[in-house]
């Protein structure tokens, strides 16, 4: 018979911190969207997405030095990081953060499809479900929204698309033995270099100030928060991981409140307990 100690000592094991990692990376992407606007105040929006995943990419190589040039890796790097991040930032040029935090939230149902048809992951009546409570949950936390700009609300809904194909292509990789730091690594450097070619396409504007944002996007949304992300996807069935995406729009709700004042109401607090429970039930 095991002690108690010995029990919850299996317990921690098993769990492996991989549902912590899962939170923390969904909260550092909810913060992500109101300093991302605060950024492009003074700052492009291409330029800006360089200079965040440039100093990401160095904060990487100081601590793996190996960039394996391969070309899943530079099809992650294209597809699953530089188009979303692209399309990200321009259209929160015109749409407030935490709706682009919800509009973000419709991934988990494209990556439960693809997860289902190309990783043979097996679909299930809690995930389903799950994910529809957690949507729910996601529409009512952003009801009363009515500013709305179509373009800028599709290219987040496609950017959410783009990053849903990156997670399959990040999962099929690590499915396949590569380490979650060697995916990390390679994937954000050539999405540095996808990125670079694309600022002379835009009017480029630039601030000093701007680099205080693009330092902490890079050292907390990208680089702290890939790393948790990717060793919870080591451990966990991506349809199952993508649930947590919910809690994205609820954590850019309140990061906005703090960073832009936009409004946070009781009633929005209630609709992130119902985002949870979907999260609970679908991990189920």
């Amino acid at each position: 018979m095991l002690s108690r100690g010995r029990l919850e000592l299996t317990f921690i094991n098993k769990m492996n911190f991989k549902w912590i990692y899962a939170v923390i990376a969904a909260m550092l992407w909810g913060a992500s969207f109101p300093l991302i606007k605060l950024g492009l105040k003074s700052t492009s929006p291409l330029l800006f997405a360089f200079l965040r995943y440039f100093l990401a990419s160095i904060f990487f190589i100081l601590i793996s030095h190996e960039v394996q040039l391969k070309k899943d890796f530079v099809l992650l790097g294209l597809v699953g990081v530089a188009i979303p991040v692209i399309l990200q930032n321009i259209a929160l040029q015109f749409t407030p953060a935490y709706i682009s935090g919800f509009l973000q939230s419709t991934g988990p149902i494209y990556v439960l499809i693809f997860a289902t048809l190309f990783l043979k992951e097996k679909f299930t009546w809690n995930k389903f479900a799950g994910i529809m409570i957690a949507f729910l949950g996601t529409y009512f936390l952003i009801s009363g929204y009515e500013k709305i700009n179509l373009l800028a609300d599709f290219l987040i809904l496609l950017s959410a698309f783009f990053y849903s194909i990156g997670s399959i292509i990040a999962k099929k990789l690590l499915n396949n033995g590569y380490k979650a730091m060697n995916v990390i690594v390679s994937s954000t450097v050539f999405a540095t270099l996808f990125l670079f070619p694309s600022i002379p396409f835009e009017k480029i504007r630039f601030s000093i100030a701007s680099m205080q944002y693009a330092f902490v996007l890079a050292l907390l949304p990208t680089f702290l928060a890939y790393i948790l992300w990717y060793n919870a996807m080591e451990k966990m069935e991506i349809s199952r991981l993508s649930c947590f995406i919910y809690l994205i729009p609820f954590f850019s709700l309140i990061f906005s409140s703090i960073f832009l004042n936009e409004a946070l109401e009781t009633i929005k607090i209630f609709y992130g307990i119902v985002i949870i429970a979907g999260i609970a039930i679908a991990e189920a």
